[in-house]
């Protein structure tokens, strides 16, 4: 464990994954949904003391870019230690999340940190930390525990500031079933309101470090090929 102001921060813990679904979102009442977001990954370690280290998904510490989003959690904490598993978002104007603007951000933060104002706090757009699991609690982890019961613990954290730190809303296929609802209507709100897409989600899976199983299933709006360019020939028409 990283040492960090009177207490020891929590380690890091290796993101699970999720796998594509190939274009058939999961459906079931074992499942539940949320929405795919467009940011940063980022793991949230807080100590004890309210120290607050936020750790890329390939372990790269990046606190000092995103510092806004430190300290915020404590007074929910009652002195006990966390780790989250979420993602670090930027909205645009019209209440989206903009992957974009976070991109010019961090080319404004690449900036700051090679001037000779670098030591100063770097303020930019707002930031926010969409939290989507909790994998540990005080001094206990909750790796082993079903994803159900650890999204149960992250609902019960007050949200001190949501502006800045707020849980990812969740739709179990159960809920949407009661209202009369299927996960193909979330899917087209989803589309309607601009997000990327779902990420399904098995309610009595484990949180398996680094490993990208069966258990959580994105269903992305936009899909993607990777492709490789042989050789190119100009059209006529365009010559």
């Amino acid at each position: 464990m990283a040492v960090r102001g009177s207490s020891r921060v929590p380690d890091w813990i290796t993101p699970m994954l999720a796998k594509a679904d190939g274009g058939r979102l999961r459906e079931g009442p074992e499942w539940a949904y949320e929405y795919k977001l467009d940011g940063y990954r980022a793991c949230m370690q807080i100590a004890s003391d309210g120290t607050t280290v936020l750790t890329s998904r390939n372990g790269i510490d990046f606190t000092h870019e995103f510092a806004d989003l430190t300290g915020v959690l404590t007074p929910a904490l009652n002195g006990r230690a966390a780790v989250l598993d979420g993602e670090i978002v930027v909205y645009n104007d019209a209440g989206q999340i903009d992957f974009g603007l976070l991109q010019e951000r961090r080319g404004r933060y690449q900036t700051h940190r090679s001037s000779p104002r670098r030591n100063e706090p770097f303020q930019d757009v707002p930031v926010r930390f969409l939290a989507f699991d909790l994998l540990q609690l005080g001094t206990k982890t909750l790796l082993h525990q079903p994803y159900e019961e650890r999204r149960g613990l992250l609902a019960e954290l007050t949200m001190p500031d949501p502006f800045r730190v707020s849980v990812v809303r969740q739709f179990p296929f159960t809920e949407l079933a009661a209202d009369r609802r299927t996960p193909q209507d979330l899917l087209d709100h989803v589309a309607a309101t601009g997000h990327e897409g779902l990420v399904a989600k098995l309610l009595r899976a484990p949180y398996v470090p680094g490993k990208r199983p069966d258990y959580w299933c994105k269903h992305a709006l936009i899909q993607t090929t990777e492709v490789i360019i042989c050789g190119w020939r100009l059209c006529e028409e365009l010559q």
